[in-house]
């Protein structure tokens, strides 16, 4: 009996040496364990499944505020996070099969801090759930260079659209550009055709310039020489009307030569009629009578035909007076009619003058306008290459962006 209780005595002293060296081993690997846990940047909070905590590490303890020990057996809903009790809690997206979730914490210092909560059963050796584990993670900055990322590619997008619009728009200003410079080049040849157009309109107009001129000159020469016609014509018409007035004289004296012829062809007659009745004595008084009547018959004869040709002569003076007026009528239409062409001409010259001047200056524009143009051909053609270089350099970093 004795020899049975030594035996026992020294197999419970063993079993105990035993557990003790097994206990001090596992409380070893705890501290050992726990010291790992303590050490990591992230909180790890285990809770049974009756959801009250059974381990917290250190990087856990701070963000609670509380030390592990005093937590150690209270519910993890003390934790009074934004996402406790609510469907978003970690250990209720756990019972419905979701392994992560996340919340929003206000740090001591102020800053907004984004949390991911990643949650897993506890399994012991048989696989039977005996507890909860919760990993938090501070993704905070993840988030930011997420966001930033996010924000990085949307600007991306934004710029390679805005290249797409602007290399659109480029190749609108390439074109237009393109037409700008074509239409330079045309305007440019037709301002060139237009000058010297303008050129052989100056020359002929300083021609036709010359030419009234030249008309002008004629025209006042013969003005000149017209009014000396008149003034020789009035003279002509003077002398005229002195001649019809002589003629007139003249028929008036032929009239009373008429007169006397008849006057002494009676007298001759009556003479006659006398030596009749002296018989022989009168004879001789007779013939001479006859003589006297003879001769005054030829007087009266020859008497008319002067009237006649005197008549004939007023007639002729008559219409080479109507004729001479008719002249001077004409002479004076004709001073007339070279007076509006002088005042005509002298008005043309002061029109061309003046249009002479008005396509100088527009001569001096159009030079202006063709230095412009050629400038602009310039500017378009430097413009085509410069954008046709923005295009290739466009593409160049719409190539990167893609990338």
């Amino acid at each position: 009996m004795t020899v049975f209780l030594v035996i026992c005595v020294f197999l419970l002293i063993g079993t105990t040496l035993f557990f003790f060296r097994k206990s001090k081993v596992a409380n070893t690997k705890v501290e050992e364990l726990t010291g790992i846990l303590d050490g990591l940047p992230i909180a790890i909070s285990a809770t049974g499944m009756d959801k009250k905590w059974i381990f917290v590490n250190k990087f856990c303890e701070k963000m609670i505020g509380k030390p592990r020990k005093e937590l150690h057996g209270q519910l993890c809903e003390n934790w009074r996070s934004p996402i406790c009790r609510t469907e978003n809690c970690g250990i209720t997206c756990l019972e419905n099969g979701r392994l992560k979730t996340s919340c929003t914490l206000d740090s001591a210092y102020g800053e907004t801090i984004d949390l991911q909560v990643d949650v897993a059963y506890i399994l012991n050796y048989s696989g039977q759930r005996i507890g909860r584990i919760e990993v938090i993670t501070d993704v905070t900055s993840f988030n930011q260079s997420l966001a930033g990322k996010e924000a990085q590619e949307n600007l991306i997008k934004e710029v390679s659209s805005g290249m797409d619009k602007f290399l659109e728009i480029s190749n609108y200003v390439n074109n237009s550009a393109s037409e700008l410079s074509n239409s330079a080049v045309l305007q440019f040849s037709i301002t060139q055709q237009f000058m010297s157009s303008i050129s052989e309109l100056s020359d002929s107009l300083e021609h036709n310039i010359n030419r009234i001129i030249e008309t002008n000159k004629i025209s006042l020469k013969a003005k000149e020489k017209t009014n000396i016609g008149t003034e020789y014509m009035k003279n002509l018409i003077s002398t005229m009307d002195e001649i019809n007035k002589s003629s007139t004289n003249i028929a008036e004296v032929i009239k009373i030569i008429e007169n006397i012829s008849s006057q002494t062809n009676l007298l001759a007659l009556n003479a006659a009629i006398e030596s009749a009745r002296a018989g022989e004595a009168g004879k001789g008084f007779a013939v001479v009578a006859n003589e006297i009547r003879d001769l005054a018959t030829k007087s009266s004869e020859t008497v008319k035909d002067i009237e006649n040709i005197i008549k004939a002569s007023l007639d002729n003076v008559q219409k080479g007076l109507n004729i001479v007026k008719d002249t001077d009528i004409a002479l004076k239409n004709i001073v007339d009619t070279i007076d509006d062409t002088v005042n005509i001409s002298k008005t043309l010259l002061e029109n061309s003058k003046q249009q002479k001047q008005a396509i100088s200056q527009l001569n001096d524009g159009t030079s202006k306008l063709e230095n412009i143009t050629e400038a602009t051909v310039s500017t378009a053609d430097k413009n085509l290459d410069v954008n046709k270089d923005m295009q290739h350099q466009i593409q160049k970093l719409k190539d990167v962006i893609n990338i």
